[in-house]
């Protein structure tokens, strides 16, 4: 896979600079690259090795469920890595990553603290940013004489919603985008089914979609309305790494 990649040059290129293979070679990760390094007795202060391992710490960070890291972060997670305490160094090494456009760093006020993000959590989020303001500005078709009779008979009848559910199923109806959150018990569910409940009284169509198999079946039972995982409604293709 490494001699189809970088060709007859190969054991040249990987001489120079080992940790190209973390980045071009997939299943070839940091640590790999790292020992191979270690063997060809590059320096463990080498810029290289640095910049490797700062790139390594920030997609563990996208691991871990973080879109950026802020600069404490990384110096303590470069230590647990790369053994390197110097945090001028990490610094340098930081600024020549971002001049070199390898990641991307964003303040988004005066004197905040800056973010540090791959180049893909970066543009994924933006898409993300962009999609979702796409569709908040979309007009939201509802009648509000029938919503707000509906309010007042407390929605379908089989469940009796509070005023804060009450007033989170109206928000939810007269806005393009909502976020429903909250911990375990607070009546999520009871809100999603009558939702769905009143929607359905308008005539319109609903899909339900949830991200794992189990969240969607628990949504079936709750709703008594089929839902699926979001990848099957979306009709996820691998062969052309799209959806149909």
């Amino acid at each position: 896979k490494i001699q189809k990649t970088y060709g007859q040059d190969c054991i040249k290129i990987i001489q120079d600079n080992p940790y190209i293979l973390a980045s071009d070679i997939e299943g070839m990760g940091f640590i790999s690259a790292d020992k191979i390094a270690m063997k060809l007795g590059i320096p463990e202060n080498s810029e290289k090795r640095i910049e490797a391992g700062i790139k390594h710490v920030l997609l563990q960070g996208g691991l871990n469920g973080h879109c950026f890291l802020k600069i404490n972060q990384i110096f303590n997670e470069s230590f647990n890595v790369l053994r390197i305490s110097d945090k001028n160094l990490i610094s340098k090494c930081l600024l020549k990553l971002e001049t070199k456009n390898e990641i991307k760093v964003v303040s988004l006020y005066i004197n905040d603290e800056k973010r540090y993000y791959t180049n893909k959590i970066y543009y994924d989020e933006n898409y993300c940013a962009t999609k979702l303001k796409d569709l908040i500005s979309n007009e939201v078709d509802f009648d509000s004489q029938n919503l707000e009779y509906w309010a007042e008979c407390n929605g379908s009848g089989k469940i009796i919603l509070s005023d804060e559910q009450l007033n989170a199923v109206k928000s939810i109806i007269t806005n393009p985008v909502s976020v429903l959150t909250g911990g375990a018990g607070v009546g999520k569910s009871s809100c999603t089914y009558a939702l769905v409940k009143y929607l359905e009284g308008t005539g319109k169509t609903i899909l339900l979609a949830a991200p794992t198999g189990r969240a969607a079946k628990r949504m079936t039972e709750v709703i008594g309305k089929e839902a699926v995982t979001i990848h099957r409604l979306l009709a996820w293709n691998p062969f052309i790494e799209g959806f149909t």
